[in-house]
């Protein structure tokens, strides 16, 4: 075992247990619609995107094509023609006052889609040397880009360009990571300020418009364990491990929480955790089911779906569940708060779409979130700069982990 796996044992080995307890009503929901976008049930549905009209996703077929799906249908309506290779990230940004498909690739481009148009992309960046990308993010202010690329010749550079001089990167980051750039997120209100999070354990905040890297770099966590998401919250910052590991930390990167196995809480009789799928934040007056700001996305081995808001102690609540939509491991989730509707994609190539309460309605959950006390315990290290049938399966013993397919 090496070095680093014995670190991130140790470090794993601190976090307090988590315990998972039900609100005073925990709803239940089944799907309102779902489609197979794959007879032979082979193909995986890995992201999901929010359109005007439409679900974009990204599947595992080795096409790396981008099919839409009708919101209120779930039809195929459209497909773009994707990629050269894997698709590694889908997102949505305003152009416009319209919703625009973004995506990145392995093919080392960024992609811009619009559904009112054909199939081809309406703007095409690409990084040089055709380095993979694994990760992007644009900006509030619509034409800021950032990309994080894969480890390659001693370096993981973050690319940044301006889209409206798209034929070149305007600079790059090349210090600030030493792996795999797993996520880059650029603040939701400050076009200047980027979170980035790598395989190599550390999450960063930098100044995305610097082009001196001595001048960049703000604030540096070392989780010690590869990291999948990251995201901002209100007053900081959560992350997610390739370990199932969950972590929260103060917008200076000092380790507020962290959270041992996520898969281990369960609730007798009513839930258990196999996996995390994601993380969200959003407003308490746009979170499904009114779970407040900071919002987890939990799968078991049913392919069913909890949904459970994130404190800053070791007590999470569970407030609703998703059932009979999936027969395998759910790979993605989307939450359309315009609509209030929750849609979710799994290993069994099935989109499912959940109704979720109207916008208006309080839910009695909202009321009993608890107030979580920060730890103020610093472990993070600061840099010197600052489809088909629904059938129900038999729950299986033990954790079940995500089948790697691209």
């Amino acid at each position: 075992m090496s070095a680093f796996q014995d670190s991130q044992e140790s470090f794993i080995d601190v976090y307090p247990t988590v315990t998972l307890v039900p609100t005073s009503h925990v709803g239940s929901s089944s799907p309102t619609e779902y489609i197979s976008v794959d007879d032979t049930q082979s193909t995986y549905v890995l992201q999901l995107a929010n359109l005007t009209s439409a679900y974009a996703a990204s599947l595992s077929h080795p096409r790396h094509d981008l099919p839409l799906y009708d919101k209120h249908t779930l039809k195929h309506v459209h497909t773009f023609s994707g990629h050269a290779n894997t698709v590694s990230q889908i997102r949505t940004v305003e152009v416009q006052g319209r919703k625009a498909l973004v995506s990145c690739g392995k093919d080392g481009a960024i992609k811009f889609w619009d559904e009112r148009i054909g199939s081809e992309c309406t703007l095409q960046i690409n990084a040089p040397n055709r380095r993979l990308l694994l990760s992007f993010d644009v900006a509030h202010d619509g034409y800021s880009i950032a990309a994080g690329t894969e480890f390659r010749e001693d370096e993981t550079p973050i690319l940044f360009w301006d889209a409206r001089q798209p034929a070149l990167p305007s600079h790059s980051h090349t210090a600030t990571h030493s792996d795999d750039v797993t996520a880059v997120h650029f603040h939701p209100t400050d076009s200047t300020l980027l979170l980035s999070a790598s395989a190599d354990g550390l999450i960063c905040t930098s100044r995305a418009t610097e082009k001196d890297e001595d001048e960049a770099g703000l604030h540096v966590g070392n989780w010690g364990c590869s990291i999948a998401r990251v995201g901002w919250k209100e007053g900081g910052i959560w992350a997610t491990s390739d370990m199932e590991t969950f972590s929260l930390w103060n917008t200076e990167l000092d380790l507020v929480r962290g959270y041992g196995d996520v898969r281990q809480p369960e609730i007798p009789s009513l839930w258990n955790t196999d996996y995390l799928i994601d993380a969200s934040w959003s407003s308490s007056s746009t979170s499904p089911w009114n779970t407040s700001e900071l919002t987890f996305w939990m799968g078991n081995n049913s392919g069913n779906v909890g949904i459970a808001t994130v404190k800053e102690d070791s007590t999470w609540q569970l407030h609703h569940i998703l059932s009979g939509g999936h027969e395998e491991v759910v790979r993605c989730v989307l939450w359309d708060a315009e609509n209030s509707v929750v849609v979710t994609g799994g290993e069994d190539a099935r989109i499912a779409t959940w109704s979720g309460p109207a916008p208006e309605t309080a839910d009695a959950a909202m009321d009993e979130a608890m107030e979580g006390e920060e730890d103020e315990s610093v472990v993070g290290k600061k840099r010197g700069f600052d489809s088909t049938t629904v059938g129900k399966r038999p729950e299986k013993w033990g954790k079940k982990r995500r089948h790697a397919k691209e």
